[in-house]
């Protein structure tokens, strides 16, 4: 292999290792500064970090309790409650309305 080949190889390597590193690393996810309610009975939890690794969650805490990494991308969640297992399950796909009702639909946004 010649000195050509050999540093276009590098350079590719260079420039495609931080996805290969993506792939084999989940990203690590904290939903901060919301409110979680347990199920369980137990009082709610103010200024929360939920901690998800992939599609796994590995910590629910107050902030004061939970170390969140620094490579973790922060979700704000402050004035919002998170609810474990509440589903929306009346949901019409697709849905065009005629009308005022369209207009008010239009700008709906996933959340």
């Amino acid at each position: 292999m010649n000195a050509f080949w050999i540093q276009i190889t590098f350079i590719f390597l260079a420039l495609v290792s931080p996805y290969i590193q993506a792939i084999d690393s989940p990203q690590t996810v904290a939903i901060v500064g919301g409110t979680v309610v347990d199920l369980s009975g137990k009082s709610h939890i103010e200024n929360a970090v939920v901690l998800v690794k992939g599609e796994r969650i590995t910590a629910v805490d107050s902030a004061a309790n939970v170390e969140i990494p620094a490579e973790a991308k922060q979700v704000d969640a402050r004035g919002k409650w998170l609810i474990p297992g509440l589903m929306n399950m009346h949901v019409h796909l697709g849905l065009v309305l005629p009308g005022k009702m369209k207009a008010e639909l239009a700008n709906e946004t996933e959340a």
